[in-house]
């Protein structure tokens, strides 16, 4: 079995860090590359771009962001989010054989591995992505440049600090003195690849056409899926389960940690909380809307026709040629961040 001891177990950490570096910087330029020629691109741009706001990008420009959130930012943060999925389905499938066998004592020498693996990766996969974000927001964008990044915004280094200090600080520690509590096995588990699949399932929302009825039906069951599994992971056995384990501390006298596990859980739940949040919104923003019928594809045309005498769509056909594919896509453009803004 690999070695508990917290040398070794950084060592196998920091060389899944530059393993996750390499993956996440080359499917993240393959991944952009791709995504910038697919037709959906057009329709979820605008969306993410909302995603990218949300992340505390800004939607003027700044002398931090002279062309405010631009298409090259949307595009990068897109490629990167599902550069980071692929990381997270492999941590977190690392760790199912330990969860299909229940106990620790009960599982084989190759699943107990396979776990320890998976979570010095999640913890080498943080240190990779929280240098990447330190620099990305605090570099100048001439040195980001050098490297093909694009600048963040000191929201995204104050999530990343949130979200990270749980594997970084805790993961280690516990596997050394606590590796055979269920709950912390569970909550590894659970939180990466329920994130994985929530993640990538909200990639794949992104590219539906909402004007189309079985996209929006299946825009609407994604949404709930999402809810579902963020409320169970993140809030319905996440407070549960640190309840637990901050109380198996206490009765064994562990004060060192006791405490780092309240701080560091502390923390983990503000981020939680946030993508709770998100996630209720977007359910109570879209479930309610009536699928499409021929009805509001009549609206949708006669907003085409309203657009097409505005500077916001004459701009994008200039720049489109007059060509009628990319005016359909320039005008598909337009109406969703119409809706976004209105919705």
């Amino acid at each position: 079995m690999l070695a508990l001891d917290y040398a070794s177990q950084w060592q196998v950490a920091l060389a899944c860090s530059v393993a996750c570096a390499l993956v996440c910087e080359t499917i993240g330029v393959a991944f952009a590359r791709w995504t910038a020629k697919q037709p959906w691109w057009e329709r979820a741009l605008p969306i993410m771009r909302q995603t990218c706001y949300n992340f505390g990008f800004s939607k003027e420009p700044s002398p931090e962001f002279p062309d405010g959130t631009s298409d090259a930012i949307v595009l990068d943060l897109w490629s990167a989010v599902n550069a980071h999925v692929v990381v997270h389905f492999v941590c977190g499938g690392l760790m199912i054989p330990v969860i299909v066998a229940g106990a620790w004592a009960a599982a084989t020498p190759f699943a107990r591995n396979a776990f320890i693996l998976g979570t010095l990766c999640d913890v080498g996969f943080d240190l990779y992505h929280g240098c990447r974000v330190a620099t990305a927001t605090f570099a100048s964008r001439d040195f980001l440049g050098r490297l093909g990044w694009e600048k963040n915004p000191a929201a995204m280094m104050v999530l990343t600090v949130l979200h990270h200090t749980l594997s970084v600080s805790m993961v280690i520690p516990m596997n050394h003195a606590y590796i055979e509590l269920d709950d912390y096995r569970f909550i590894c588990f659970s939180l990466l690849f329920a994130a994985a699949v929530c993640f990538s399932l909200n990639s794949y929302k992104m590219t539906l056409d909402v004007t189309v009825r079985g996209d929006f039906m299946v825009f609407k069951v994604i949404t709930v899926i999402q809810l579902v599994t963020i409320f169970y992971t993140r809030i319905w056995n996440w407070f549960q389960a640190v309840y637990r384990i901050c109380r198996h501390f206490s009765a064994a006298g562990d004060v060192a940690f006791y405490r780092r596990g309240l701080v560091c859980a502390g923390f983990m739940t503000v981020f939680n909380l946030a993508l709770m949040n998100d996630a209720v919104e977007t359910f109570i923003k879209w479930i309610p809307k009536p699928l499409p019928t021929p009805t509001t594809r009549g609206d949708t045309q006669k907003l085409v026709r309203e657009l097409s005498r505005s500077c916001s769509l004459g701009s994008e056909l200039s720049l489109s040629g007059r060509k009628p594919g990319r005016f359909r896509a320039a005008a598909r453009r337009i109406i969703a961040e119409k809706r976004l803004s209105t919705v």
